[in-house]
């Protein structure tokens, strides 16, 4: 990205794209950043020294017509070139969507920038519980002119939006529903929800079919949550 605008002062009639941008870090469900874990937060902060966060990345591309687009690197979380980390990390951490297909946050970036429908997403540890009072931080990503955000019925704060900037707010927790409301041409467009998660009531198993259909040559996913009397997921629990 860094040799764009160069390219095309040499080359003005020929277009361009780009190829593994991006390299931006995040492990899925994260929020804070603990090197000597192995964990890096969920916020878009941090990027291969090769690469860019995702906002700046698609940044670049959108403010250039002359740029056709990007393939990001990576779509997934893969085994091998463990980056930024060595032994006993085994993987990158810089996919799109982790190794088990599963969204991390970096998709609702590119949800809010490719896609014409109206939508908020919230970036916070929220639904895993805090101490009442502490500060939490919490990102929003949106591609609405405005967002409030509310702590139960409380506004904590009101975010003129940047679609590629970091538009964030430290909320007290206060243990009620954390909403996010987005809004264009002055009317509500979006909304976003964490509710906190309460004690374990269940596990639920969620198939990705029914049943084998092919003789045992096929695959079945399933995916397990824990989740409270309510059904919302717990998201930091071990059992």
């Amino acid at each position: 990205p860094a040799r764009y605008d160069d390219f095309h002062r040499k080359y003005p009639k020929i277009p361009l794209m780009g190829s593994e941008t991006s390299s931006a870090f995040m492990v899925r469900g994260e929020y804070r950043t603990d090197r000597e874990a192995h964990l890096i937060n969920s916020y878009d902060d941090e990027c291969a020294p090769w690469g860019n966060t995702v906002r700046d990345a698609w940044r670049m591309i959108a403010e250039r017509p002359f740029v056709a687009g990007t393939f990001v690197w990576t779509g997934f979380d893969y085994r091998g070139e463990p980056t930024p980390f060595v032994w006993p990390s085994v993987a990158t951490f810089f996919g799109t969507y982790d190794s088990c297909g599963f969204d991390k946050d970096a998709c609702w970036y590119y949800r809010a920038f490719w896609k014409k429908e109206k939508r908020v997403h919230l970036v916070s540890p929220w639904e895993s519980g805090k101490e009442p009072g502490e500060p939490v931080r919490v990102q929003v990503i949106s591609n609405c002119s405005r967002v409030e955000v509310f702590a139960g019925d409380t506004l904590q704060g009101s975010l003129d939006i940047d679609l590629y900037g970091q538009n964030e707010l430290t909320v007290p927790y206060s243990g009620e529903r954390l909403t996010a409301v987005g809004y264009a041409d002055g009317k509500e467009a979006a909304r976003d929800v964490q509710e906190p998660a309460g004690e374990p009531a269940a596990l639920v198993l969620e198939a990705s079919q029914p049943a084998l259909s092919q003789g045992g040559y096929e695959a079945v996913c399933v995916n397990v949550s824990l989740v409270d009397e309510k059904g919302h997921v717990i998201p930091n629990r071990d059992m």
